[in-house]
């Protein structure tokens, strides 16, 4: 038995549909390919080369904090808007982006300074007060 999509009735029902897609101003996540459809591919493969470990630890890392972020109480919107956004994967410049897309200003160095205290305070990271930014001991 012959799968449907790979008859020639379906293929120019296919093409068909691509075409009104591609009008409307959608942007398909699969390309064509001679026999078959398949993800595209970013245009970065870093994720690609990292080790399987870094991959998973990086999950592992960002699962946690999404934990910590939804269970936090943070002390303003700002701390809280940041933390959001990293727990996410969001980075520093991104993060700073968006921001001031919500009317925001904020420096990147303040941002990292904001990751850096809450996960000294939550025990990810051990480091230093001058490293945090801080003259004294947060609570």
């Amino acid at each position: 038995m012959e799968q449907f999509w790979r008859k020639k009735t379906f293929k120019v029902l296919l093409t068909t549909w691509n075409k009104k897609l591609e009008q409307s101003g959608f942007n398909d996540a699969e390309i064509e390919l001679r026999s078959d459809r398949a993800l595209k591919q970013s245009a970065s493969s870093r994720f690609k080369r990292w080790p399987e470990w870094e991959r998973e630890s990086r999950l592992e890392y960002y699962c946690f904090l999404g934990n910590l972020v939804n269970n936090t109480v943070f002390k303003n919107e700002l701390e809280k808007f940041i933390m959001i956004m990293h727990s996410e994967g969001a980075t520093i410049r991104e993060i700073v982006d968006q921001a001031s897309l919500n009317g925001i200003s904020v420096f990147r160095k303040t941002v990292m300074h904001i990751i850096r205290r809450w996960e000294t305070k939550w025990g990810i990271r051990s480091l230093s007060l001058q490293q945090m930014n801080l003259k004294r001991d947060i609570d």
